[in-house]
């Protein structure tokens, strides 16, 4: 069976604002979140998000065709 992967940046941004903060499994914000709420604010924006999703991925220079190839390849 062949997966097809592909990035979503929406799908990035709803899981920042909504599993970043806190989630069933830790009541503690995530590095990801906490450093956004410090570049933005308590309460970022889906904009704000995606501006910093966008910066972050540059910063850490993450290639997301490379790993979208590589887990398709597995």
């Amino acid at each position: 069976m062949k997966v097809a992967f592909e990035y979503d940046k929406e799908k990035d941004i709803w899981c920042l604002l909504n599993k970043g903060k806190s989630s069933s499994n830790s009541q503690a914000p995530t590095k990801v979140y906490e450093s956004l709420v410090a570049t933005y604010s308590e309460d970022p924006t889906p904009g704000d998000t995606a501006a910093f999703i966008d910066k972050y991925i540059t910063d850490k220079d993450i290639d997301i065709q490379q790993y979208i190839t590589k887990y398709q390849q597995d």
